[in-house]
């Protein structure tokens, strides 16, 4: 089994996403800085893009854009009104507050902030008191079949520790920390990772986490995995409303009964085969979208995508 680090898994899946075709953040008409997506409030995929203006008072240039995640500085860009940043550092999924500071040639200040959720990313972990804290993949979850992230964090009285995939050992690690990735082949049932926890030869605690596997889209050398494909909208584009979803599920081995579209977790739209395509009606602001689907044996396809309605 090959160890790997939470930002080896997940910063390679920035390198895949690009910056939106084309940018709706028109600069404020009053002087002033304001982030237009990802929205107050909003969840987006990994890695999210950000889009903020500002103006600057009576005309005045803005000099200066500082952008900041969790009081991070995470983006600057000089003598523009304009920012577009695609945000692959912030790799867990958790909540994110963004604050933006922008000058002008005054030096007037202004700043806009907004508070984001990200997902599809890594699971953010941390040292119990005592125990076994289990933190990728969540009990009872649904995992991407890219890789299965597998993150346990024991006590300070830990000094290695195993893990299991339904019964069969992948894993060991010395000191209080394992993390790994795997993948495998059912869909239909549900699987399990044991992690034992040592203190020398002495076994000290037990955890245990459940999971089914999903279809990802991804082509590589030896082909294409099957997957949903969403052609309209692209990722993180800016659109208004209505705007079009086109999806389709590809390389498929199985027959499709039944696909969904979701906008922020509620059904918009529904087909009974490989296909859907419909109009969805949105309000201004930054929404997640995901297309899934079934097949004859129960295996879920998924896709999840950001859309920015303006």
């Amino acid at each position: 089994m090959k160890r790997i680090t939470l930002l080896a898994l997940v910063a390679p899946l920035a390198t895949l996403l690009s910056l939106p075709a084309y940018a709706n953040c028109p600069t404020p008409t009053n002087p002033g800085a304001v982030i237009c997506f990802p929205s107050n409030g909003s969840t987006v995929t990994y890695p999210m893009n950000i889009e903020a203006a500002a103006t600057g008072r009576n005309g005045l240039p803005i000099v200066q854009m500082i952008l900041y995640s969790n009081s991070h500085k995470i983006d600057q860009v000089n003598n523009t009104g304009t920012l577009t940043f695609s945000d692959a550092n912030d790799i867990y999924n958790q909540s994110y507050h963004l604050v933006l500071n922008a000058w002008d040639s005054e030096g007037n200040l202004y700043q806009a902030s907004a508070t984001v959720k990200v997902v599809d990313g890594a699971y953010p972990c941390s040292h119990p008191a005592s125990g076994i804290n289990f933190c990728s993949p969540p009990n009872n979850s649904y995992q991407p079949d890219s890789g299965v992230q597998l993150v346990a964090w024991g006590s300070s009285n830990v000094t290695s520790m195993n893990a299991w995939l339904n019964g069969t050992l992948i894993d060991v690690a010395n000191g209080n920390e394992i993390d790994a990735i795997t993948g495998g082949s059912n869909y239909t049932q549900w699987q399990m990772f044991t992690v034992k926890a040592y203190h020398g030869s002495q076994p000290l605690y037990t955890a245990t986490a459940n999971f089914k596997m999903y279809h990802v889209y991804q082509c590589g050398r030896s082909g294409c995995n099957p997957g949903v494909v969403i052609q309209q909208p692209t990722n993180d584009e800016d659109t208004n409303s209505p705007f079009i979803v086109a999806a389709d599920v590809e390389d498929n081995t199985q027959q499709i009964t039944a696909m969904k579209v979701y906008l922020d977790n509620v059904v918009v739209a529904t087909s009974t085969g490989p296909t859907i395509r419909a109009n969805v009606t949105a309000a201004a602001g930054t929404h997640l979208l995901s297309v899934q689907a079934w097949d004859t044996t129960g295996a879920l396809y998924k896709t999840d995508q950001t859309v920015n309605v303006y």
